[in-house]
């Protein structure tokens, strides 16, 4: 049986709350537990969307890492730590770290709340002087800091309540139990989870992250949609611009590059829209910027791919790749320095402040741009009519024998395709449109390995005549790296021949049927339900 609560009334005391409770059971005091419940989550809040909460409680006899649902209904795990982890491959390799790695993936652990308890402990005897039950009086603290200047430091108190331990064997001493506090002791079964009333106690309302930009009015005009769009796009830099200094995971940079990516592929589609002498030198900034925090972001994904490199070499060969690691780890650092230097650049300040002080400014009242003025819906089915059929029309001369280019162009063109239908979907039937999306991801996952596997190998050939510069290399080192080049290679050509079957389904007639269908047959809002 599962961990029961209740909640004791504010306007009752935990001792009255005892004192009714012994009127009815023999209860024997154990040593008063003092407790700190750290509350963990990802910066997307991972584990609260999965309905799940993650505790490291301390005391005085070590640390338990705690997996369980919200509400504490289900336990999916316990697990005995050193220290609270940060990432989940801080774990020691077992069933609950490959749960739990399904959840968190490669995103940082970190507190949301903590939680100050002291518990009463008690045990309920049996006539035969049995231990049938155990319950704890956990009265909580968190902290919280005051308003104003002075931002004092204090604690919120959350309340008491009582938990319940169910033993084995005695499920009608719990149910008399229940009936007790609810009947004598006037308690309520408790519907807040724990850590959601902490939260609300400092002010944070889990869950609550940038998410993808909502057009939902078909008739809006196209310039103040795409400024919206922009404005929730810049947003979503700023908010992860403090992961990415802090370098807490390395999806904080990653999302910052996406909505970079994301700005720059829809400035593109924005001609006769917004003024193309205000938005050339915004094109040129958000490419710069791009390109400047690739190479941070390069060194991040090869650290993160390293363990599957090391699985493509047989097993008396990994011990040798572990110099490129290293090398890694130290390029890493380096890359992330000028980085920062970039964001506390005067060029990158002054990109956000002029950027956010045009989205800011009003829609013109006299329209000089042809599709200013235009239902989105409109200019959106235009847009991703023009480019799902340049798509299909660079994927059609791409030929066994075509270099590796076509496919790179094809996934660029792939990619605005995708950041177009994802912009603008909530215009159009959710389920149809939820089938263009799946069946263009499927042809960009291929186009994605395709074009990743060829610069691997490229860039891997780079990092041995480094290796060789800087430290020197072993013989050993230099055949692992080798040969990791060349099952790169092999990887390369069996993705390579899945290409045309992948595009193949793409353009399908029936795919081309449906994007024809919601694109091209109207100019008024594709309505049903979503």
């Amino acid at each position: 049986m599962n961990t029961l609560i209740f909640d004791i009334p504010r306007n009752q005391s935990v001792k009255a709350t005892e004192s009714l409770f012994r009127q009815h059971f023999h209860l024997r005091k154990q040593v008063d537990r003092v407790t700190t419940r750290t509350y963990l989550d990802t910066f997307d809040w991972r584990v609260f969307k999965s309905g799940g909460v993650l505790e490291a409680e301390s005391d005085k006899t070590g640390i338990w890492l705690t997996w369980r649902s919200l509400g504490a209904d289900q336990v999916y795990g316990r697990y005995p730590v050193t220290r609270i982890p940060r990432f989940v491959s801080d774990l020691k390799v077992t069933g609950f770290r490959k749960r739990l790695e399904k959840v968190l993936g490669v995103r940082a652990m970190v507190p949301i709340v903590n939680v100050q308890s002291r518990s009463h402990v008690f045990t309920v005897l049996n006539l035969q002087a049995k231990t049938v039950l155990r319950i704890e009086i956990q009265s909580d603290r968190a902290p919280y800091q005051s308003g104003g200047k002075s931002r004092i430091r204090r604690k919120a108190m959350l309340g008491s309540r009582i938990h319940v331990f169910p033993m084995k064997g005695y499920e009608k001493t719990v149910d008399n139990a229940c009936t007790v506090l609810q009947e004598k002791c006037h308690l309520i079964p408790a519907v807040t989870d724990p850590v959601l009333t902490a939260l609300a106690a400092i002010g944070c309302e889990p869950g609550i992250v940038s998410q993808k930009p909502t057009v939902a009015d078909p008739v809006q005009r196209t310039d103040t949609t795409a400024k919206y769009i922009f404005r929730h796009l810049l947003e979503t830099m700023v908010q992860n611009e403090n992961g990415v200094r802090q370098e807490i995971d390395s999806e904080f940079l990653h999302d910052f590059r996406v909505a970079v990516r994301r700005t720059r592929s829809l400035l593109v589609q924005m001609n006769n829209v917004l003024s193309r002498q205000r938005i050339s030198g915004f094109s040129r900034e958000f490419s710069w910027l791009g390109k400047v925090t690739g190479p941070s972001r390069d060194m991040d994904v090869y650290l993160l791919s390293f363990d599957s490199f090391k699985l493509l070499l047989p097993k008396e060969m990994r011990k040798d790749l572990m110099p490129l690691q290293e090398f890694l780890g130290r390029h890493r650092v380096t890359e992330y320095q000028r980085l920062i230097r970039v964001l506390d650049s005067e060029r990158y300040r002054v990109l956000k402040r002029n950027w956010k002080r045009f989205l800011g400014l009003p829609p013109p009242k006299r329209l000089s741009l042809q599709n200013a003025g235009r239902p989105i819906i409109d200019v959106a089915s235009e847009k991703i009519w023009h480019v799902y059929r340049k798509a299909i029309n660079q994927g059609n001369l791409i030929l066994p024998e075509a270099p590796a280019t076509s496919l790179h162009q094809l996934r660029k063109t792939c990619k605005k395709l995708r950041y177009l239908i994802e912009f603008f979907q909530d215009l159009y039937k959710k389920n149809k449109v939820s089938r263009l999306i799946n069946s263009l991801k499927v042809l960009q996952n291929n186009l994605g390995e395709y074009q990743d596997l060829v610069v691997q190998q490229i860039t891997i050939k780079k990092f041995i005549h480094a290796m060789e510069e800087e430290t020197g290399l072993t013989d050993n080192t230099r055949n692992a790296m080798e040969m990791l080049v060349f099952r790169l290679e092999q990887r390369n050509l069996r993705v390579r021949m899945e290409f045309a079957e992948r595009f193949s389904e793409f353009s399908s007639p029936a795919n081309h049927k449906l994007y024809r269908q919601i694109f091209t047959t109207q100019k008024k809002p594709y309505g049903g339900t979503r």
